[in-house]
């Protein structure tokens, strides 16, 4: 115990001590690092993208820049499979560099990504993750030493963690962090692209969403900010990137704080190691879905596209009315909405749908489901993703 605190004290010393600049950049530090922006696309798996573009950047520092290799998201949406990770639904970084420690990782050469347009269709962990897309049995993986965090807690407030995110961002590499993403995100960037975001008071709070922090800067005013990479492609913003205020208005960035792999030396990358038994302790979920009021102009536009849209298909409907509305940050916002319809006839239909609002404010369905309610979940049932396990239906037509 005495031997922790002391490590835990000269850290805390060095990372008051040490002569953080006033602006940093991973990416014009370490030119020859080629980093990779890819496309969550509709599916939320923001956490796989960070996670594996964090472990890239510190593994290439831990191996003296000898290693420059780019991971597959897709690897960790398929095989990270336990109650933190699931697939597109949700996830959790600090989880997925557990995994990485103990299954290690493989390169996006083995496994590209393809779950951008089809969320659900690739999620079952099997003998798949054995093997690259090319069939190819001998899978080349990278691992870790382990993993940490560091978050505001008792006695440790967000300027703390700030200073210290801004230290290990300088020694070891990017951190991934989470934020929670409101719908003025969306559109801030679309009408003020290379601008420096800061949450407005009058907003629906989507749920959170994972990225990777790179550095920070200044402005001329002395407003300080972070750099980021996001997962929605290299035409979104900045070539991928996007600068959000620090403490106040980011979203409880520095509250979340920040994990990260860790590498005791640098051919720890070669082997698994074995990993301590995981805390019980819930923890935060990037990417998970987050009820939303009915009264909201964003669920009654939902609504109102999910009803209009459905009655292209089932044109005796007549009226409706809305059960639940949830959001989820993807590529853009995935609603999902489930409502009460009636036709001309006045039979009742209970309808599922998905409709993924882009940041441009476009908008398209991904599909809708008939449903008849199941007094248990089997095999033959469908649970609706996004709703919840307490809204297990049997699916009786699909569109």
């Amino acid at each position: 115990m005495k031997v922790l605190f002391a490590l835990a004290l000269f850290a805390a010393v060095v990372v008051c001590n040490f002569n953080v600049p006033d602006s940093y950049d991973f990416r014009e530090a370490h030119p020859e690092w080629a980093p990779a922006i890819g496309n969550q696309g509709i599916c939320s798996s923001c956490w796989a993208f960070s996670s594996s573009y964090v472990y890239s950047a510190r593994l290439f520092l831990a191996t003296k820049k000898q290693k420059k290799v780019l991971f597959s998201p897709q690897y960790q949406v398929d095989c990270h499979k336990d109650r933190y990770l699931n697939g597109c639904g949700k996830g959790n970084s600090l989880t997925a560099f557990e995994y990485i420690q103990e299954f290690g990782h493989v390169p996006l050469g083995c496994k590209s990504y393809n779950s951008k347009r089809n969320p659900f269709g690739s999620q079952t962990k099997s003998s798949r993750c054995d093997v690259c897309d090319n069939n190819a049995k001998s899978v080349e993986r990278y691992y870790s030493s382990g993993s940490y965090q560091y978050s505001e807690n008792v006695g440790i407030s967000r300027q703390q963690v700030a200073e210290a995110m801004k230290y290990e961002i300088l020694t070891n590499g990017p951190v991934v962090s989470m934020f929670n993403v409101g719908t003025d995100f969306m559109i801030f960037f679309h009408k003020n692209k290379g601008g420096i975001y800061k949450k407005s008071p009058a907003r629906v709070n989507l749920g959170s969403h994972a990225i990777a922090v790179v550095g920070w800067g200044k402005t001329d005013k002395g407003q300080q900010y972070w750099v980021c990479a996001n997962s929605w492609g290299k035409k979104w913003n900045n070539d991928g990137y996007f600068k959000i205020v620090m403490y106040k208005g980011n979203g409880g960035l520095e509250k979340e704080g920040y994990t990260a792999p860790r590498f005791d030396d640098e051919d720890s990358y070669m082997t698994s190691t074995p990993v301590e038994k995981k805390s019980t302790k819930p923890r935060k979920e990037a990417g998970a879905p987050s009820k939303i009021s009915l009264e909201s102009t964003e669920a009654k536009l939902a609504a109102e596209f999910t009803f209009g849209h459905v009655k292209q298909t089932m044109t005796t409907l007549k009226s409706y009315t809305v059960q639940e509305v949830h959001a989820q940050v993807a590529e853009g916002i995935n609603f999902s909405v489930l409502l009460n319809a009636v036709d001309s006839k006045n039979k009742k239909h209970t309808i599922f749908s998905s409709v993924n609002y882009k940041p441009d404010l476009t908008s398209r369905m991904i599909g809708f489901r008939l449903m008849a309610p199941a007094k248990t979940c089997s095999r033959s049932a469908t649970e609706t993703v996004f709703i919840g396990a307490a809204k297990c239906m049997i699916d009786v037509g699909a569109k």
